[in-house]
C-alpha cells in the first residue's frame, strides 16, 4: 500500500502550483484587468483543479469513489446548515486570537468588494472554494489517508488545510474547520456533507458582513481594519461569550447528527480508516516534509527576506 505516499506526492504538487502561480498570478491578473471574482474563480481552478486532474489521470482511480459522490439525506443537510452556523462562535475566537499576532488579511479582502452585488460574492468566495478545496481535501487527500486511522487522516487533512491558505491569521480555525469537515464526510459517507458546510459558513460570514459594513462610515470600516490591542480583546472576549451561549445549540445539533448517522455502514472490503495499528501506514513522508517547507517559504522566509531588502534600500 503505497496510498499516503502517493497522496502526500500530489499535496506537494498543490503546494508548488500555489507557491509558482503565487509569483505572477496577481501581475497577470491585474495586466488583464480580471475582474475580482473571476479572478477568485480562476485562482481556484487553477490552484486546485489542475492538480486535481493529474491527480486522475495518474492514478486512475474513481471519481465517484475517491471524491464519494453519494447523495446525502435532506436532514442531514438541515443537520450540517445547524451545525455549521453554531459553530461559527468558535471559528470566530480562533480568529480573534490569532489576530493578536497577525494581521487579517480575509477582512482587507472583503473592503475590496463593497461595489460588487452580493449574490456575485458568494459565488466567487462561498460557492466556488467549497467545491474546489472540498473535492481537493475532502475528497482526494482524505481518501488517500484512509490507510491510517480516523483520527490521523482527520488531524492531517485539517492540517493541510489550514498551511494551503497560507496565512498565520487564517490557519487556526482553517484547520479546525478541516478536521470537523472531515468529521462530517464520514459520518454521511458523501462529499456534499462538508461542501454544503464549508459554503454555510464562507456565505454567512460574507453575509454578515456585507450587513455589518451597509450601516458603516469609511473611516469607521477603516478602524474597523486597524484595531487596537483593546479591540482585539473585546473582540476576544465577546467571542468567548457567543461560544458559551451557543454550545448548548451545537451539542444539541452534533448528538442529532450523530443518531441520523449512526447506522452508516462501511463495505466489508473497504479499507476505510479501519486498519489494525501495526499495519496503518505512516504519514510523514519526504513529500509531505517539502510541502510543509513551501509553507514556511511562502509565508515566512520570503516576506522577511523582502521586508530585509526593503530596510537595506529604504531605510527604516
Amino acid at each position: 500500500m503505497n496510498s499516503i505516499k502517493n497522496t502526500n506526492k500530489f499535496v506537494l504538487v498543490l503546494f508548488l502550483n500555489q507557491l509558482i502561480l503565487s509569483l505572477f498570478w496577481g501581475l497577470v491578473m491585474d495586466f488583464l484587468n480580471v475582474p475580482l471574482v473571476l479572478n477568485l474563480i480562476l485562482s481556484q481552478v487553477f490552484v486546485f483543479g489542475i492538480p486535481a486532474t493529474l491527480y486522475f489521470i495518474y492514478t486512475k482511480e474513481s471519481p465517484k469513489k475517491v471524491l464519494r459522490l453519494n447523495p446525502i439525506s435532506f436532514v442531514n443537510i438541515l443537520l450540517i446548515i445547524g451545525i455549521s452556523i453554531f459553530i461559527q462562535p468558535i471559528m470566530t475566537l480562533l480568529s480573534a486570537i490569532t489576530s493578536i499576532f497577525f494581521t487579517n488579511n480575509v477582512s482587507e479582502l472583503l473592503t475590496e468588494t463593497d461595489n460588487i452585488p452580493l449574490w456575485l460574492m458568494l459565488i466567487g468566495t462561498a460557492l466556488t472554494p467549497a467545491i474546489f478545496e472540498e473535492l481537493f481535501f475532502r475528497g482526494i487527500v482524505f481518501y488517500g489517508y484512509k490507510t491510517t486511522s480516523l483520527i490521523k487522516a482527520s488531524l492531517m487533512t485539517g492540517l493541510l488545510f489550514g498551511l494551503m491558505h497560507m496565512d498565520l491569521q487564517q490557519f487556526l480555525y482553517a484547520f479546525a474547520m478541516g478536521t470537523v469537515f472531515c468529521f462530517l464526510v464520514y459520518k454521511t459517507k458523501s462529499i456534499f456533507a462538508s461542501v454544503i458546510s464549508h459554503f454555510t459558513i464562507n456565505a454567512s460570514q460574507i453575509a454578515l458582513y456585507s450587513l455589518l459594513t451597509s450601516s458603516l462610515t469609511t473611516s469607521e470600516i477603516d478602524m474597523s481594519l486597524n484595531p487596537t490591542f483593546m479591540d482585539v480583546m473585546a473582540s476576544i472576549f465577546s467571542s468567548i461569550l457567543l461560544v458559551v451561549a451557543s454550545l448548548p445549540f451545537l451539542a444539541l445539533l452534533i448528538w442529532a447528527f450523530l443518531k441520523v448517522n449512526k447506522n452508516t455502514k462501511i463495505d466489508t472490503d473497504e479499507i476505510y480508516y479501519n486498519l489494525p495499528k501495526n499495519m496503518q501506514e505512516p504519514i510523514a513522508t519526504k513529500s509531505l516534509a517539502f510541502a510543509v517547507g513551501i509553507f514556511f517559504l511562502q509565508v515566512i522566509i520570503i516576506p522577511v527576506i523582502v521586508i530585509f531588502i526593503y530596510i537595506i534600500l529604504y531605510g527604516f
